[in-house]
């Protein structure tokens, strides 16, 4: 409950006070660490855990795997796979996905493909971990292969997909490439999906990323929902980036009262 109201050091105080703590309690401390920006007290917090005989789990390696995400810790990431090793602990599809985002995210990308391949199933979290992995890397190529694949497979495209996909063509470069997948009649009549607004934040920051601005505010424009603070703060920053600053340089962008 602090934790998701933002009051860590509150949620901490009330673990640091407890005569005892199972590994769920351990978790708890652990995951809103890792998710409320602060990966190194959740990553000293997991070899705590250990120390203290607190039995691992799914749930505790996946929150320490994504600190390692966050921190770009591929020596600690890499102590943590040697565990699961060591421990007969099979990186299953919950802890093998963080994994996989982890080796990723420190820029290892056959170590990511190693432990897709020989985890001993997959769904579409997996899957959209190793597409996403190829896409945040540029490797546009793989990422659309590993799309197309996924389908063949037998398993379903769903929004983090497309995510994926457009975030890839966005570090491509591949902007119209990229329009053309963000399609309406393609997400909803191929794949079944209604595009949401993280996809339309995501095609709005790819088309500022490279100065299209203009365009991007006409997509604004005709997002069929309220566009919040963080499409328009997207714009914005990418005015600042292309030094469309002044008014007399962005007289095109007029807000809506």
């Amino acid at each position: 409950m602090y934790a998701r109201c933002g009051r860590i050091d509150l949620g901490h105080l009330v673990f640091s006070t407890m005569k005892e703590r199972d590994s769920i309690c351990w978790n708890s401390v652990i995951t809103s660490c890792s998710q409320n920006e602060k990966p190194e007290v959740a990553i000293d917090l997991f070899q705590s855990m250990g120390m203290k005989g607190a039995e691992y789990d799914p749930v505790s390696i996946s929150a320490a795997l994504s600190a390692c995400s966050n921190l770009s810790a591929l020596h600690y990431g890499k102590q943590i796979h040697s565990f699961m090793i060591q421990s007969s602990f099979n990186p299953d599809i919950f802890a093998g996905s963080p994994l996989i985002d982890m080796y990723a995210k420190c820029g290892n990308l056959d170590l990511a493909q190693h432990v897709f391949d020989t985890m001993e199933s997959n769904n579409e979290v997996s899957w959209n971990s190793i597409i996403a992995a190829y896409g945040n890397l540029s490797h546009l190529k793989q990422c659309l292969a590993l799309f197309h694949r996924m389908q063949d497979e037998g398993f379903q495209h769903d929004h983090v997909t497309f995510l994926a996909i457009l975030s890839a063509f966005g570090h491509s470069g591949q902007v119209e490439e990229g329009k053309c997948y963000f399609n309406f009649n393609i997400m909803t009549q191929n794949y079944g999906i209604s595009p949401r607004i993280e996809h339309y934040a995501c095609l709005i920051d790819m088309l500022g990323r490279y100065g299209r601005l203009e365009v991007a505010l006409q997509v604004i424009k005709g997002v069929p929902f309220a566009p919040d603070a963080g499409i328009w703060g997207t714009l914005l920053g990418a005015c600042r980036v292309h030094e469309r600053t002044r008014s007399d340089q962005t007289t095109w962008l007029q807000l809506d009262s």
